[in-house]
């Protein structure tokens, strides 16, 4: 009888214990599929959040676009740009005023040989590095709004206006309050670009192959940006060969005080990667 019980029990136990491990084994994978799932969620609400923002700003674009075609002055001036540019930037000064009003702080006329007619955003100190007139560079650090201008059914000129990335952030961060960054590959920013103006690129803390502008992150709230230092030294070495994939991911931090999510929307560029983060 004893020698049955022990064996009943042995029984019984392995069947508890292969129940249980069974148990642990189909929450945890369900566990996981929840956390992908939420995480696949995170990065289309995050792609939604952009494509959003950017819309609103064409939308602006195009208006201005809608206004300054219609005076048939300045299309005829855009005929012989040399001899009206004066007037031509002149005519496009107060529509500029309006466009930096919402933000969009780049605008250029350009010939239909791709040569700058007038730019109204250039800065008047010549010492400057023009950065935003290079379409090789500028493309990874401004999204571009292009319309074509025609005379008599014949392209005269180009209408191209821009929103910096860093205005998308603020936008973004206005909009939906979470933290943004937008990072760019290291082979965009040469030495000329470390500092342009108010323009600071600074080494991202969880790529040395990624630089973001100082205005990313930028809070007056002290605690906020130390959060976010805190969950990137967390997450560093999990994300950085991630960020090579020029694949879109999100991931999870679990600090001290709580889980954080961090969404990485890959953004495609001519010569290039760039990411646009929140938090």
């Amino acid at each position: 009888m004893r020698r049955s019980s022990l064996l009943k029990f042995a029984f019984f136990a392995l069947v508890f214990s292969t129940l249980a491990s069974l148990l642990v084994y189909y929450f945890h994978i369900d566990k996981q599929k929840r956390l992908q799932i939420y995480l696949t969620q995170s990065i289309d609400k995050l792609y939604s959040e952009f494509r959003a923002t950017k819309n609103t700003y064409a939308k602006l674009s195009n208006f201005a676009y809608d206004e300054i075609v219609k005076d048939p002055d300045f299309v005829a001036w855009l005929q012989n740009p040399q001899q009206y540019r004066d007037s031509i930037a002149n005519y496009l000064a107060p529509h500029f005023g309006i466009l930096k009003r919402y933000s969009i702080a780049y605008f250029t006329i350009f010939d239909t040989s791709g040569n700058p007619i007038v730019s109204m955003h250039r800065p008047k100190s010549r010492s400057k590095k023009r950065i935003f007139d290079s379409t090789k560079k500028s493309s990874e650090l401004i999204i571009k709004f292009k319309r074509p201008i025609y005379a008599a059914n014949r392209i005269v000129a180009l209408f191209e206006s821009a929103v910096s990335y860093n205005t998308i952030e603020r936008e973004l961060q206005r909009l939906f309050g979470a933290a943004y960054a937008y990072m760019v590959q290291d082979n965009v920013i040469d030495k000329h670009m470390l500092r342009y103006g108010n323009y600071l690129f600074v080494q991202s803390d969880l790529s040395k192959r990624f630089y973001y502008e100082e205005q990313s992150h930028s809070t007056k709230d002290r605690a906020k940006r130390a959060l976010i230092h805190r969950i990137n030294a967390h997450i560093k070495e999990r994300v950085a060969p991630m960020l090579e994939t020029g694949r879109s991911f999100a991931t999870v931090a679990k600090l001290e005080d709580g889980y954080y999510i961090v969404t990485f929307l890959a953004i495609r560029l001519d010569d290039a990667l760039g990411y646009l983060v929140s938090y």
